[in-house]
């Protein structure tokens, strides 16, 4: 029973230690009338999962699986699509997962903004319908695999 409680209160000190943070995002960029695409690059990353297992979500975007973030800056309202390309940097393409979340000025994930994704096996784009003006969070995830990516943020008025 003793062993028991030792290995719970391990497995929980450790889970802990790799939940997300909330830091600030690794870039912003401002989609208006005026500038309706922006085109960013990712630095390397790595994810290690493959097929998600069903704890998933308890080690999503930590040292075990890297997320990249981008605050998007919406000063008119209308569509975002948003285009994500892995790069092969390392031989073998990752496999990545892109979302979009409602934001603030400081790049909190709020609630997801529903999409119309497209790839295999996991989206790489996201189109949105008509959006409000307002900070919108991009999130790409490495799944699996070593690379970076490029990616093209696009206005629709």
């Amino acid at each position: 029973m003793r062993r028991l409680l030792v290995v719970a209160v391990t497995a929980t000190a450790l889970l802990a230690l790799s939940l997300p943070s909330s830091a600030a995002p690794d870039r912003s960029v401002t989609l208006s009338r005026k500038h309706r695409a922006v085109a960013w690059g990712s630095d390397f990353g790595v994810g290690f999962f493959g097929p998600l297992p069903p704890a998933y979500e308890a080690v999503r975007c930590t040292d075990l699986s890297r997320c990249d973030y981008t605050l998007i800056q919406l000063t008119d309202k209308g569509s975002i699509s948003l285009d994500v390309t892995p790069r092969a940097d390392a031989g073998y393409p990752p496999v990545m997962h892109t979302s979009l979340y409602r934001s603030d000025i400081d790049g909190a994930i709020g609630s997801p903004v529903p999409t119309a994704s497209s790839g295999k096996p996991s989206p790489n784009s996201v189109r949105t319908a008509r959006l409000a003006a307002g900070y919108y969070l991009a999130e790409v995830e490495w799944i699996e695999g070593a690379g970076s990516y490029y990616a093209l943020a696009q206005l629709t008025p």
